[in-house]
């Protein structure tokens, strides 16, 4: 089924008969989010507001909203815990704080059985966006692996098959609905230790 989480009526055909949604469609790339903002709440919010009325009134089992760690910004304690203030540091971050709130107030108001699962750096294949990727091909080109700042800043990195199985448990655990949960290592890696790593396993000379 094609269509634009921005239209009610797209995601109301693609939630007709189902019993379980996983809601991942967004924009992402914070840096963009700062030049066309609205176009952020415009599928961030009101996209995740149209799968949350669909969801209602289609009573659908659970729906598993897909949020970030972003939304805590800058560590003010690690590790990262749910109880960790949110914090809108980027139009992106700020909008899926409102698309996070959003899915709470459907689950208080409308008993959505609705969960939302925060997850942290995910990685694997066919990743294309982010850190390891394009550590990755820097090395396998033989380019210089550009750290920002001193790379002394730390990431948690989780293997793709992990992140799965999390959305496989937020989206059939009774005790999982109406809760928010961060999902990583809980082992924080620098992104300069990062980077040494991916040259080694490349065999890469890239400064």
């Amino acid at each position: 089924c094609l269509g634009d989480v921005r239209s009610y009526d797209s995601v109301h055909r693609a939630v007709e008969g189902i019993e379980t949604v996983f809601h991942l469609a967004a924009l992402i790339a914070i840096p963009y989010s700062y030049q066309t903002p609205s176009s952020y709440v415009d599928t961030n919010v009101q996209g995740s507001l149209n799968v949350m009325q669909a969801c209602l009134n289609h009573k659908v089992k659970r729906l598993v909203h897909t949020s970030t760690s972003e939304v805590y910004g800058t560590a003010q304690t690690v590790p990262i815990n749910e109880n960790h203030p949110l914090q809108g540091q980027s139009p992106y971050s700020a909008s899926k704080i409102g698309a996070d709130m959003m899915a709470m107030s459907f689950n208080r108001s409308f008993d959505l059985p609705v969960s939302i699962l925060r997850p942290f750096n995910t990685y694997g294949p066919r990743h294309t966006y982010d850190v390891i990727p394009k550590f990755i091909r820097l090395a396998l080109e033989g380019k210089p692996l550009t750290i920002y700042g001193d790379g002394l800043q730390t990431r948690d990195f989780t293997y793709i098959e992990d992140m799965v199985e999390a959305f496989l448990v937020m989206g059939s655990h009774p005790k999982a609905a109406g809760r928010s949960i961060n999902f990583g290592t809980g082992v924080d890696v620098s992104i300069k230790r990062t980077a040494k790593w991916i040259k080694k396993l490349a065999g890469s000379n890239s400064p």
